[in-house]
């Protein structure tokens, strides 16, 4: 973002007019990810990511989710404005789920950083929220764990509290790493009802050349 006063003309935030993103920051992820696919022996689903997990966006997002920073939450907004938004989907069909937190986890941070970036993305999309999954307080974070063990991490960590309401249900995340979070949390959705259409989407996926599968290979 350093590069924002040498370069012009600027992208600017969702709410206001002053400068936010320059065209040179803004052309180094925009509208470059393809579609991922995030699967195991069984089911797939694919994931909409806005731009890599990668520095200055990495720094971004960790700024917001570990400091509360409003100046970072406004690039991320600025980010999910290019989500893919997945096909078909409409307040009359589908929910946006966002990934919970527990309340170890709330207690520590003091507030949810997917559920505020879900509100915005609600209100891009017009499409309804639903927070009928529950996560149960595991005492073992993901971070630097290898993909076999995140998997059985949070393998039954999530459960449903409520009836999917939609056919489709939109999985929200603010980073997707190996995708076992989010896999656990359509495998909840999938046990109860196994013909729901599930779709996940982030902010920040992998790196260049370090990702996911890329979804129809």
């Amino acid at each position: 973002m350093e590069h924002a006063t040498q370069h012009a003309p600027f992208y600017h935030a969702p709410f206001y007019r002053t400068p936010l993103l320059c065209i040179y920051c803004h052309a180094q992820w925009a509208d470059r990810l393809p579609i991922f696919v995030i699967r195991d022996d069984k089911q797939e689903m694919p994931l909409y990511a806005a731009a890599y997990y990668e520095v200055p966006l990495k720094r971004v997002m960790t700024v917001f989710k570990d400091k509360a920073n409003v100046s970072s939450l406004m690039v991320l907004y600025h980010l999910m404005r290019y989500v893919r938004r997945p096909q078909g989907v409409s307040a009359d069909n589908a929910v946006l789920v966002p990934t919970p937190t527990t309340g170890t986890r709330l207690v520590e941070r003091g507030f949810h950083p997917v559920l505020i970036l879900t509100k915005y993305l609600s209100f891009l999309w017009q499409i309804p929220i639903w927070q009928g999954i529950s996560r149960l307080d595991n005492a073992i974070h993901q971070r630097g764990l290898s993909r076999g063990e995140r998997l059985q991490n949070v393998k039954h960590d999530f459960y449903l509290t409520g009836t999917l309401p939609t056919r489709h249900a939109i999985l929200v995340d603010d980073v997707v790493t190996t995708g076992s979070t989010l896999l656990a949390m359509a495998n909840a959705i999938w046990s109860e009802h196994a013909t729901a259409k599930v779709h996940a989407v982030c902010v920040l996926h992998g790196r260049e050349g370090i990702h996911l599968p890329v979804w129809g290979r």
